[in-house]
């Protein structure tokens, strides 16, 4: 959509404005509108055996327009060609359509915009990637191995326009390798890898590489079949932000008595005291504007253990007369940041002793809202480890427990390092958020199967 290789973000806000400034002289003196623009150049490559086997480039601009008269509002998405001629015609229709309809559709009561203007240009300043030397280096580095994986690296856009002049936008400039070492003796085991940054480190990716090089060689040994019941586990970052994300802290849920933590935020249950989770938004792995074109905020959720600040939407604000935090619609956090504790990376199997070892989960769900529990399966490389050495890879496993003990009673103790983890789905266009996250060392986790 963008011709400008060297820099795409620059040229689909260029773009972005020429839109926004066609819809300044489409909307009437009693009109409103919103344009939520999401744009990329990106780069998919799919690899296995350590050979490059799917590349694959995305170039697209995407907007949704929301058009607003007398509290009504109606919105349409538009994917951009970027033939002005074309775009501007379809833009036109769409607009005009919206007029229309919004005639015959009811007020929105609990519709809140943000009126006074406060534009942003912020992040992916950083030089864009040598997508080759990138490649060079990664196949290079796999020579040899049964590597399966796929590189993301590229441009992205998210920006905000309105009829009141506001604009911002929200520049992103990185990369995510996200890999499996299979065994090479057509099984299906396999060590898993994840790597993700604004810049190429070769050094940082060899190694994790290693890492999982290794994780993968124990791999080779037989499996221990581990009887239900409760164990002494380790959950690495990846694992703790897979239950991480089930922490409902959004405002709507309360009010509703739907939340998965209801009981937490009525003073019937507990969280450890060491539990402190933030929305911080410098992480800068999402945008810091919201549909709405109100600003996020850092915002404290679980202080100590105890509730604290709670995801408010401007939806939710106006309904229960609450002042909004520029949270999104659906109240979710999405750059979390859990305060590491005192436990040191190389000492986790020593402090586990006995018990396991959990890389990462798997389909998750809630198998009892009142109670905060959750269900899922292990995956990729988990472990059994004896008097703090790993012994033996483990069969797939099924956990069901509660986050009151997962983060609450069973939590002993949180690493003093943190990774960065991020958001992997690509479905219609890449994902932004994540998370900075340590590992949890508990005195229990119960498993079913």
């Amino acid at each position: 959509m963008v011709d400008d290789k060297h820099a795409p973000c620059a040229a689909m806000i260029e773009y972005c404005e020429r839109v926004s400034g066609l819809l300044d002289t489409l909307c009437g003196s009693e009109e409103i509108y919103l344009a939520n623009f999401s744009g990329e150049q990106s780069h998919f490559y799919r690899f296995n055996h350590g050979r490059l086997r799917q590349p694959t480039e995305v170039d697209q601009l995407n907007v949704s327009i929301t058009w607003i008269r007398e509290q009504k509002q109606i919105s349409h998405d538009l994917s951009l060609t970027g033939a002005w001629t074309a775009d501007k015609a379809q833009i036109t229709r769409v607009v005009q359509q919206l007029q229309r309809d919004l005639a015959v559709l009811p007020q929105d009561p609990y519709l809140l915009i943000a009126t006074e203007p406060q534009s942003t240009d912020n992040g992916g300043q950083s030089d864009p990637l040598d997508i080759c030397e990138l490649c060079d280096d990664l196949f290079q580095a796999v020579s040899g191995l049964d590597c399966v994986g796929l590189l993301t690296a590229g441009q992205q856009l998210i920006g905000f326009a309105n009829s009141f002049g506001q604009r911002n936008w929200c520049r992103f400039n990185d990369l995510l390798l996200d890999w499996s070492l299979f065994l090479g003796d057509g099984g299906d085991k396999a060590a898993k890898g994840f790597y993700s940054a604004e810049q190429w480190d070769l050094k940082t990716f060899q190694r994790l590489l290693e890492k999982t090089r290794l994780e993968s060689e124990l791999l080779r040994r037989p499996n221990k079949k581990i009887e239900r019941g409760s164990y002494r586990t380790y959950l690495a970052p990846a694992a703790v932000s897979d239950l991480i994300n089930f922490l409902d802290v959004g405002c709507r849920a309360t009010k509703e008595k739907t939340s998965l933590l209801q009981r937490w935020y009525d003073g019937e249950a507990s969280l450890s005291d060491q539990m402190t989770l933030k929305q911080t938004m410098s992480l800068g792995l999402a945008a810091n504007v919201q549909a709405q074109g109100f600003l996020q905020q850092d915002l404290t959720l679980v202080d100590g253990g105890q509730p604290a600040d709670q995801l408010i939407s401007p939806r939710s604000a106006k309904e229960y007369g609450l002042a909004h935090n520029g949270a999104t619609d659906h109240e979710g956090a999405n750059q979390l940041e859990l305060t590491g504790g005192e436990l040191a990376p190389g000492r986790v199997t020593e402090a586990l002793d006995t018990g396991l070892y959990l890389n990462n989960l798997h389909y998750l769900n809630v198998s009892d809202r009142a109670s905060a529990r959750l269900t899922g399966m292990t995956r990729y490389a988990c472990f059994w480890v004896e008097s703090g050495e790993i012994i033996a890879p483990i069969d797939v496993m099924r956990f069901d427990d509660s986050l009151y003990s997962l983060f609450g009673t069973a939590l002993e103790a949180l690493t003093s390092e943190r990774e960065r983890i991020v958001d992997a789905g690509s479905y219609f266009k890449r994902a932004r958020g994540g998370g900075v996250l340590p590992g949890a060392l508990l005195s229990s986790m119960a498993f079913t199967l």
